[in-house]
Protein backbone atom coordinates (compact mmCIF):
# COMPACT_ATOMS: atom_id res chain seq x y z
CA UNK A 1 0.00 0.00 0.00
CA UNK A 2 2.93 2.31 -0.54
CA UNK A 3 1.97 5.68 -2.06
CA UNK A 4 -1.52 5.34 -0.53
CA UNK A 5 -3.09 7.56 2.12
CA UNK A 6 -5.69 6.21 4.55
CA UNK A 7 -7.87 8.02 7.12
CA UNK A 8 -9.13 5.88 10.00
CA UNK A 9 -11.65 7.13 12.56
CA UNK A 10 -11.57 5.90 16.13
CA UNK A 11 -8.02 4.71 15.63
CA UNK A 12 -6.79 5.23 19.18
CA UNK A 13 -8.25 1.93 20.44
CA UNK A 14 -10.00 -1.25 19.44
CA UNK A 15 -10.61 -2.21 15.83
CA UNK A 16 -9.62 1.23 14.54
CA UNK A 17 -6.23 1.02 16.23
CA UNK A 18 -5.60 -2.47 14.90
CA UNK A 19 -6.63 -1.38 11.40
CA UNK A 20 -4.24 1.59 11.60
CA UNK A 21 -1.44 -0.71 12.74
CA UNK A 22 -1.98 -3.27 9.98
CA UNK A 23 -2.25 -0.63 7.26
CA UNK A 24 0.86 1.15 8.58
CA UNK A 25 2.72 -2.18 8.36
CA UNK A 26 1.88 -2.23 4.65
CA UNK A 27 3.59 1.13 4.19
CA UNK A 28 0.64 3.49 3.74
CA UNK A 29 0.45 6.99 5.18
CA UNK A 30 -2.14 6.76 7.97
CA UNK A 31 -4.16 9.67 9.35
CA UNK A 32 -5.73 8.90 12.72
CA UNK A 33 -9.02 10.69 13.49
CA UNK A 34 -9.60 10.54 17.25
CA UNK A 35 -11.55 12.52 19.84
CA UNK A 36 -8.80 12.51 22.47
CA UNK A 37 -5.45 13.99 21.46
CA UNK A 38 -3.65 12.39 24.42
CA UNK A 39 -4.82 8.85 23.67
CA UNK A 40 -4.25 9.43 19.94
CA UNK A 41 -0.62 10.42 20.56
CA UNK A 42 -0.12 7.39 22.79
CA UNK A 43 -1.61 5.06 20.17
CA UNK A 44 0.43 6.70 17.40
CA UNK A 45 3.70 6.25 19.30
CA UNK A 46 2.96 2.56 19.78
CA UNK A 47 2.02 2.04 16.14
CA UNK A 48 5.14 3.83 14.87
CA UNK A 49 7.36 1.86 17.24
CA UNK A 50 5.79 -1.48 16.30
CA UNK A 51 5.57 -0.94 12.53
CA UNK A 52 8.59 1.26 11.87
CA UNK A 53 6.37 3.49 9.71
CA UNK A 54 6.82 7.15 10.73
CA UNK A 55 3.99 8.26 8.42
CA UNK A 56 1.27 7.78 11.02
Amino acid sequence: MKNKTVIITGSNKGIGKEAAKQIAKLGAKVYMACRSLDSANEAREGIVKETGNPNV
